[in-house]
């Protein structure tokens, strides 16, 4: 796609149609995820509500540890843009609804079993990645850059200590010479 935009004829037709063709292809998205599950209704219907549950709080707990993992990755190793590491972290972390189905579709049926039950859980936990994610935003465009990584934290916390220290010691000469005179 990036190198057909190259042609001044796709990059017209995709600046003037990007939202229709986006909106296009969410529904194909959409109607892939409606005939697969339809086509194990009877499964679904045999679905209980404590599996339901887990498949939430799995997606919950796995997510989470992937963006622990990525934050750490990109707070302590990788040396970029405050702004870039909220991104990478948010975006590594996410597994994709189109990848998840592409792997179902080639995995043998005799291997996962019911091919519209098997998409549940991966439509749950990719429902529970956007919210987590949407919050995790919400929460990082909150926090000022500056005062978001732990290494920054640490050194303007030094900082403040030195300047008291300073000022304390300085306070300290300037109460000294007052009491001998």
């Amino acid at each position: 796609g990036k190198l057909l935009c190259l042609v001044a004829v796709v990059r017209a037709f995709a600046e003037n149609f990007g939202n229709s063709m986006k909106m296009i292809a969410a529904f194909f998205l959409a109607a892939i995820v409606w005939m697969k599950v339809s086509s194990s209704a009877d499964d679904l219907n045999s679905l209980d509500l404590l599996s339901i549950f887990a498949c939430f709080a799995t997606g919950f707990l796995v997510h989470v540890v992937y963006l622990l993992f990525n934050y750490s990755t990109m707070t302590y190793v990788i040396d970029s843009e405050q702004s870039d590491k909220r991104a990478i972290v948010i975006v590594s972390s996410q597994k994709t609804l189109p990848v998840a189905i592409t792997v179902l579709d080639i995995l043998p049926p005799e291997a996962i079993g019911s091919r519209g039950l098997a998409i549940v859980p991966i439509i749950i936990c990719q429902f529970v990645q956007i919210v987590m994610d949407a919050y995790v935003a919400a929460v990082w465009a909150s926090i000022p850059h500056e005062l978001d990584s732990t290494k920054e934290n640490i050194a303007h916390v030094e900082d403040i200590r030195a300047d008291n220290e300073a000022s304390s010691l300085s306070g300290a000469a300037t109460q000294g010479e007052i009491t001998r005179t």
